[in-house]
């Protein structure tokens, strides 16, 4: 049976095993520190009896020490990284000292495929640990520009919600058409904050019945100003986006029109189609 050794806390699991019937898996052995340091201090293959099996082996595990007649430990650079355990041999016949010499020889090659298989299993495992972690990262990303929306459409009961259902949507409209998941993402966080410069106007114009004066107008385009340039920076690094959201603007015609800003102008139309919101200039 192959074992690999693990550290924090101290334990060897089973990596493949020939002969042995009924065994767990994996099969588990933890170790104490004495243990630990016999089988690094072992010089080659070890025979066991029933003297020896406590001085090498715990008896804590999912399967008895008492199963294996020698063990070999394995190390690269005077550090235990894994064990092999043989069993009985046939009419419970000894290890010849032949035998334990090529079991030794081998028992280097055998060392560095463990030492690589546990690097790999470890690289593995930290791959996965940092995706994790990134998948958080985003998620907190994408819900602090959900809040943003939120913030953005209190100024007036007849637009709340309004930049969360645009930027559905565009997520919504960019899957269909095909946009790969990062464009996607960037096409959403740019519509949650198109509306962004909405903060900067005053309230009472929101609900202002009569049509608004030349000073007004003017200061509510120069907000829109601002929903370009932060949707523009939510852009993907090639600034395809960034380009798209500069011409949200210009009219949905044309054959260059970008295909960012095609979904942007289309999802503001159907959001404005189902929740009308005050008229602006």
């Amino acid at each position: 049976m192959l074992f690999s050794f693990s550290e924090r806390p101290s334990f060897l699991t089973s990596v493949d095993a020939q002969g042995f019937a009924l065994l767990p898996e994996p099969s588990l052995m933890p170790l104490l520190p004495r243990h630990v340091h016999s089988l690094t201090a072992a010089g080659g293959p070890v025979p066991l009896n029933s003297s020896t099996y406590d001085a090498f082996l715990s008896s804590n595990g999912n399967v008895a020490p008492e199963l294996f007649k020698c063990i070999c430990p394995l190390k690269v650079r005077g550090k235990l990284v894994g064990v092999i355990a043989l069993g009985r041999r046939p009419g419970d016949a000894l290890y010849e000292e032949d035998a334990l010499d090529a079991f030794q020889m081998l028992s280097h090659y055998v060392a560095l495929a463990i030492q690589n298989h546990t690097l790999s299993q470890t690289l593995t495992q930290r791959v996965s640990e940092n995706v994790r972690l990134l998948a958080s990262l985003h998620g907190f990303y994408d819900n602090a520009l959900e809040a943003f929306a939120i913030a953005i459409d209190v100024k007036h009961v007849n637009i709340q919600g309004h930049s969360l259902r645009v930027g559905r949507y565009a997520q919504a409209i960019g899957e269909a058409i095909g946009m790969d998941a990062a464009d996607v993402a960037s096409l959403r966080s740019a519509a949650y904050l198109h509306d962004i410069g909405m903060v900067a106007i005053d309230k009472r114009l929101f609900g202002k019945p009569s049509q608004l004066d030349a000073d007004e107008s003017a200061r509510c385009r120069t907000t829109r100003s601002l929903g370009i340039r932060s949707s523009a920076r939510c852009s993907s690094p090639g600034g395809k986006f960034r380009r798209s959201f500069v011409g949200t603007t210009n009219a949905l015609t044309g054959r260059d029109t970008p295909t960012a800003c095609m979904v942007t102008k289309s999802r503001k139309r159907c959001v404005s189609w189902l929740w009308p919101k005050p008229s602006m200039p």
